[in-house]
């Protein structure tokens, strides 16, 4: 996702999805901030793998674009296998970890666009509308630029 500042007050965050989300890259910190182990080195065997599974291992339906990936990563103190999961049980377009647990959108593991609040649900389609609006700008010499409704529409 790529995020900008509105240009007006009161300058929100906005968010555009513009590829794929990083799982894991080497600098990132795994486990507590604080007490944490910096990943120094990443290994990945297989690309993608089917997702008929969830994060707890319960056999599931799959479904059109969910897919799994797993690698290998290193700190300075240990070895382990991690597993990244891209899975959206209700088909709406949101992955399920989205929807319960937040999108962190700039890396800093914590969530900043909280769809939860909004009452998303993974096993509930969901719609999300972003609507954009002007108002009409009281001095305008070009009748072109003028905000008003289109003749027949009130």
């Amino acid at each position: 996702m790529d995020v900008e500042k509105q240009l007006k007050f009161p300058n929100l965050l906005a968010y555009h999805t513009t590829g794929p989300l990083r799982v894991a890259q080497v600098g990132d910190v795994m486990g507590n901030v604080t007490s944490g182990q910096q990943i120094i080195d990443l290994n990945i065997h297989d690309g993608l793998a089917r997702a008929g599974r969830d994060n707890l291992g319960i056999v599931r339906t799959e479904r059109r674009g969910d897919h799994q990936v797993a690698f290998w990563a290193a700190t300075a103190a240990q070895e382990m296998v991690m597993r990244g999961v891209h899975i959206d049980s209700d088909l709406d377009g949101l992955l399920d970890h989205w929807e319960t647990d937040g999108i962190d959108i700039n890396g800093d593991r914590s969530a900043d666009l909280r769809l939860s609040g909004a009452g998303a649900d993974p096993m509930k389609r969901d719609l999300f509308l972003e609507i954009d609006w002007i108002t009409d700008q009281p001095v305008c010499d070009n009748p072109a630029h003028k905000h008003i409704s289109a003749p027949g529409v009130t």
